[in-house]
């Protein structure tokens, strides 16, 4: 890795497979893909590895950390031979904003997609627990039961 600067923002490069941040580091600033792509993972390095996201160009990522103040929820894999990355930290965060206005309503889109796919999973998550329940009513079958949640994390690995 190394680090530039421009303007008031740290651009910091990464290589191919280099972790930005892991899972359960403090959230100190957000990042903004300058060049390259940029992979979440649950688990990384584990062989329960799950791949939540594929990030380009003018993404961002680590930003609900960085508001919340909460630990790293994933890691952030660098991916491609040359990965730049705008490093924004809490203080930067206004003037970040005055100076790209549209940054603000394309971080709101991200954190509301992410808000209804949660919301989603949730609603699927729920109603295949309703039906495991009712299984378990009519059946009086833990295997039955047992079936109908293994599909659901099938289907949702």
């Amino acid at each position: 890795m190394s680090t530039g600067a421009t303007e008031f923002i740290e651009i910091r490069q990464y290589t191919d497979g280099e972790v930005i941040f892991n899972a359960g580091e403090p959230s100190q600033c957000m990042y903004e893909i300058q060049h390259g792509q940029v992979e979440i993972y649950l688990n990384y390095g584990r062989p329960d590895q799950k791949l939540l996201s594929q990030l380009g160009k003018d993404a961002m990522f680590g930003e609900m950390g960085m508001l919340e103040g909460v630990p790293r929820s994933a890691t952030a894999v660098a991916k491609g031979e040359r990965v730049e990355i705008s490093e924004i930290t809490w203080p930067l965060l206004g003037k970040y904003f005055k100076t790209k206005p549209s940054k603000i309503v394309m971080m709101m889109q991200q954190i509301s997609d992410r808000l209804r796919l949660a919301n989603e999973q949730n609603n699927a998550a729920r109603t295949t627990i309703e039906l495991a329940l009712k299984t378990a009513d009519e059946q009086n079958n833990l295997g039955a039961v047992r079936r109908v949640l293994q599909r659901y994390v099938w289907d949702n690995q």
